[in-house]
């Protein structure tokens, strides 16, 4: 995850909940601005981005399922309020 995600506590917690997988906080800060580096690096053909190396991995935040199945239900109403919505 990025830097902004890195300065609250709360923010990876509720992302790691809401997806129901782990979260890996990664220790570089641009880590979307590397991602998006080594896809142009793989599209100009100039190697796969399974040849760059992995960054060092700073922290694992790990979900908790019982919020997770919270998420879901209120996903889950969400989706059939919005179907009733654009049905109308």
């Amino acid at each position: 995850t990025g830097a902004a995600l890195k300065k609250s506590p709360v923010w990876p917690q509720i992302l790691a909940d809401v997806l129901g997988e782990p979260l890996l906080l990664c220790a570089e800060d641009e880590g979307s601005a590397r991602g998006a580096a080594l896809w142009a690096r793989e599209r100009l053909g100039l190697g796969a981005v399974q040849e760059a190396p992995t960054p060092a991995i700073e922290a694992t935040i790990t979900p908790d399922f019982h919020r997770h199945a919270t998420y879901q239900t209120a996903r889950e109403r969400h989706e059939t309020l919005l179907e009733k919505l654009l049905s109308a």
